[in-house]
């Protein structure tokens, strides 16, 4: 009947699939738990309970939409948390108090899901494909302004345009000599040449004959006889020649003259490209004649023939699409992914990101169409080592050919790997790039490996993928104090996890965190010395569901007078109450009706259930009282694999007896053992002090005794059902096998 001593030094396995429980030949085995809730391991080793949350506001939300947050960072402490509602943005200061800003905004609650942001000093750029590209400026304290961004100049291509007419073919098949009649003027004399298309159809125009009525070629067979409006594309540009008035100098007011009508009012602002130059279209005189100012010398006055010169109207539009995502690199404003080019990345001229005019010189913008053997749209973009573009089925790095900066003729685009990423907006964590793989459930860390030199995208979540069950659909990155990775799952669970890839060996520790209500939203700014997540969570209270803004804050102390004890917020959706004398009576009106925890100047009180009015009363006065909903914190640990002279300890009748655990500024715990056995860990320790003052954190070793025989099973549980913090460092089992 062997005995050995085991002692469990690192927790930073975190919570394993059950999948993996038998893989006790596994390394991470030795460090992992079977079970993690509000709690979470650190880097260090140990685990210890979440800090709760703080309550904020009431969201600014409706039944019919939610909210989300994002957030604006100018400094260590200089950040805000911006709530995004139906139609409205509110600010709120690091601290959790509303800041007095309300913004109106082009976003109903309904598409804020497809809201991506990015941000350069005082400015936050937002990207929506349906949206102008919006820009929010904080041009000093309280004042901040949201408007669509002015770009000078957005990007440009050869398109054609989009027929705001329906029109009819006299036959849908391949042939010569169909009739196309649109049902209002559309056509134009230089429009023969160019080629009408619609869904796979493709008719090349032979003959006008009048705004209505063209004659066609039909090379590719359309689907029906009927085109709908806004649903057919005359595509390139005009077939005639085309004539400016002067060719210098930038900046100079000129005129462009067709040799047929072939100008638009709707032209006005598009590019023409004409001898070498750029001309942007400011005014409509008629079908032949335009004004123009100069953005680019021309080489020439000469009249430039069809095909020669090209008329490209901008591309950032509501016919087209806006970008869906954006990111700031190598000091350009970098969008991609709009509607008529879901794979292109458009970069603006260097140090001007209003500016996005095309050309070919190194501090020009740029535009890059990703290439491959699949066609789907960019999702987002992001800024690291290069610049990465995620797809719905690959990843992709962009970077120069040389050692420079990306410029519209130096490029590199190579596909990585062909995981393809979710609509979830993806986190930075140190060099890589963490983004949710396209079916939910799986987080890759995209990231080069100088080793090989290539991108690699492993799967973080693998030995936990039980943690991301239902999908996840957020992510953020807190890197002060705990280095930790939080995300959303579907079913509105946190979950998070600790995360150091540079430690030998790496730490990759998932947990999964419950409250009572749903997590719809997730934030991160920093607030000091560290890195606060916000959340925006759906609660039950007082017989109807709310919305609540809400902190996670592990900085509480208890005692008004001396902060140097620490607890951290030990309930959820709480509030903190300071009153120099003392009081009983408290205002909770969020929580009505609900039990809730209290810790009045360091030391639990008895639970309550806050009244309907929203007062709750404890049995003596409190100088600083803090009151939220309860919360219970608990690790399991794994049943040890102990090599016996008759083998694996696994399958074997197995007793844990005398059991130590060290704990960190920890008071009250409970351990249990898997024959449901429990003791409760005593902390309190007594001495001169008053009977009655509040317990203080204990740190050091702890004897628990712990008896009952299992077979194939020995498990340990520590949990806190109490408002008190818990820390476990280590834990050393005194572990008999019977053979």
């Amino acid at each position: 009947m062997p005995r050995v001593t085991l002692a469990q030094t690192a927790f930073t396995g975190g919570e394993l699939s059950p999948r993996v429980l038998g893989r006790t030949d596994m390394d991470r085995y030795q460090f992992g738990l079977k079970k993690c809730r509000n709690a979470h391991p650190v880097i260090h080793g140990g685990f210890k309970r979440r800090a709760g949350t703080l309550h904020a506001a009431t969201a600014t939300t409706s039944a019919a939409s939610g909210s989300i947050l994002v957030p604006f960072v100018q400094g260590r402490n200089q950040s805000w948390m911006i709530e995004f509602g139906d139609l409205t943005a509110k600010v709120y200061n690091a601290d959790g108090t509303f800041s007095g800003v309300t913004l109106a905004t082009p976003y109903t609650g309904a598409t804020l899901s497809l809201l991506d942001w990015a941000q350069s000093d005082s400015t936050l750029w937002l990207f929506h494909p349906t949206v102008p590209t919006q820009r929010l400026q904080r041009l000093g304290s309280g004042t901040w302004v949201l408007s669509a961004a002015p770009f000078t100049q957005v990007p440009f291509s050869e398109v054609g345009f989009v027929a705001a007419a329906s029109a009819t073919l006299s036959a849908a098949t391949v042939g010569v000599g169909r009739t196309l009649t649109a049902g209002a003027a559309t056509f134009l004399a230089s429009d023969v040449g160019r080629a009408v298309t619609y869904d796979a159809g493709i008719a090349v125009i032979t003959g006008y004959t009048s705004t209505t009525v063209v004659t066609v070629e039909i090379t590719r067979d359309f689907p029906s006889t009927s085109l709908p409006a806004n649903a057919w594309t005359v595509d390139s540009s005009p077939q005639t020649t085309c004539t400016p008035s002067a060719k210098d100098p930038e900046g100079a007011a000129i005129t462009l003259t067709l040799g047929a009508a072939g100008w638009r009012a709707a032209d006005v602002g598009a590019i023409v490209r004409i001898n070498g130059g750029l001309c942007r279209i400011t005014g409509y005189s008629s079908g032949t004649v335009v004004n123009a100012v100069i953005l680019k010398e021309l080489t020439a006055t000469v009249a430039a023939p069809a095909l020669s010169w090209s008329l490209e109207p901008p591309i950032w539009s509501a016919t087209y699409g806006y970008p869906r995502t954006g990111t700031i690199h190598q000091q350009r404003l970098v969008a991609a992914g709009n509607t008529k080019f879901p794979r292109t990345v458009w970069g603006s001229v260097l140090g001007e990101q209003l500016n996005f005019q095309l050309g070919t010189g190194d501090s020009d913008a740029f535009a890059f169409t990703i290439d491959g053997d699949d066609a789907t749209p960019i999702s987002y973009v992001s800024a690291g080592q290069d610049l990465v573009a995620l797809t719905e089925s690959g990843e992709y790095s962009m970077r120069s050919g040389v050692e420079k900066p990306i410029t519209p003729t130096n490029v590199r685009i190579k596909p990585e790997s062909g995981h393809g990423t979710a609509q979830v907006r993806p986190a930075q964590v140190n060099r890589e790039t963490v983004f949710v793989q396209r079916a939910g459930r799986k987080v890759r860390a995209f990231g080069y490996r100088y080793d090989f030199d290539a991108y690699n995208s492993p799967d973080i979540a693998a030995l936990a993928e039980h943690i991301t069950y239902g999908g996840i659909t957020a992510l953020a990155y807190a890197q002060e104090p705990e280095q930790m990775l939080w995300g959303v799952r579907a079913d509105g669970k946190l979950v998070s996890c600790t995360i150091d890839r540079d430690q030998q060996p790496s730490v990759i520790a998932w947990a999964l965190h419950e409250t009572d209500g749903t997590v719809d939203s997730l934030a991160i700014i920093p607030n000091g010395d560290r890195e606060q997540a916000w959340v925006i969570v759906r609660r039950f209270v007082n017989g109807a569901y709310v919305r609540y803004i809400e902190r996670l804050d592990d900085t509480f102390a208890p005692h008004l007078n001396d902060p140097s004890i620490v607890y951290g917020t030990t309930v959820d959706s709480g509030k903190v109450f300071d009153n120099p004398t003392g009081a009983t009576t408290f205002s909770v009106p969020h929580l009505a009706g609900k039990t809730v925890d209290i810790v009045a100047d360091g030391s639990k009180m008895p639970r309550k259930v806050v009244a309907n009015d929203g007062t709750v009363t404890i049995e003596r006065p409190g100088k600083r009282v803090l009151i939220g909903l309860p919360f219970s914190s608990y690790g399991t640990l794994l049943t040890p694999e102990v090599q016996t002279g008759f083998g694996s300890a696994q399958g074997q009748p197995a007793r844990t007896g005398k059991t130590m655990m060290r704990f960190l500024d920890t008071i009250g715990a409970v351990v249990q053992n898997n024959a449901g056995n429990k003791q409760i860990v005593p902390f309190r320790q007594f001495g001169s002090d008053v009977l009655d003052a509040a317990p203080m954190p204990f740190t050091g070793l702890i004897d628990i005794s712990l008896l009952g025989w299992e077979r194939g099973d020995s498990e340990v549980t520590v949990y806190q059902d109490d408002p008190m913090p818990m820390h476990v460092l280590a834990v050393v089992r005194q572990h008999t096998i019977n053979g």
